[in-house]
């Protein structure tokens, strides 16, 4: 009830600053070009309204889902990303049998791609990446974006690994070398096809060796 509230209220806000009248579109295909108009033009705030009608108005339509992966691209495009990322999840989610469930995944990974945040944060959205772009390549290897999601899952598992090694000399630092050889181990045993292991196995050595000097 709250989140239908919410829906409302944001509907009316959106048609307070747009240009553009619903009511003058009197079918479903005029309606649904307009918003085509509208987001080849970048007027957001317009499209979203437009979408919102024909939501509204037409909502057992194709177009009506279609204009869900319109809403998610213009998230996309103002940069919110963590709101696409929902959208597109939820396009995937509620729409299981689509044709264009193969871009809504592909969309969804970019976004997570687009909060990825440098080795020493939080690899969360990484790892959503990853593991987007491995359903993309698992359902649909044919598709046009495989080669996009395999890039992807390549450089997210380097990121990855790299956060494994930040982690691993961090607990070196502090003298915890117990720590920083199983951070190091992982990057070995797991992401070792990514350029790191060697730099790994030399933390790994560098730690086992600290240890042993410590029990001495």
């Amino acid at each position: 009830m709250l989140r239908a509230l919410t829906g409302f209220i944001l509907i009316l806000l959106l048609i307070g600053c747009s240009s553009v009248k619903p009511e003058d579109y009197t079918t479903l295909d005029s309606l649904y070009q307009q918003i085509l108009i509208e987001i080849e033009d970048e007027d957001y705030t317009d499209a979203e309204v437009l979408i919102a009608a024909l939501k509204s108005e037409y909502p057992f339509s194709p177009q009506a889902v279609e204009v869900e992966l319109f809403r998610a691209d213009i998230e996309f495009e103002k940069e919110e990303f963590e709101l696409s990322a929902a959208s597109y999840r939820r396009f995937f989610e509620m729409h299981p049998a689509h044709e264009k469930l193969p871009y809504a995944l592909y969309k969804r990974a970019l976004s997570y791609r687009a909060m990825m945040d440098s080795e020493d944060r939080d690899q969360l959205p990484t790892r959503q990446m990853v593991e987007t772009a491995k359903m993309l390549l698992a359902a649909y290897p044919q598709s046009e974006y495989a080669d996009e999601a395999e890039k992807m899952v390549s450089e997210g598992r380097k990121s990855l690994a790299l956060h494994e090694l930040y982690v691993a000399e961090y607990y070196f630092n502090r003298d915890e070398y117990g720590a920083s050889a199983g951070r190091a181990r992982i990057v070995i045993e797991q992401y070792g096809d990514t350029g790191l292991a060697e730099r790994a196995r030399g933390i790994l050595e560098k730690a086992n060796a600290a240890e042993a000097q410590e029990d001495r």
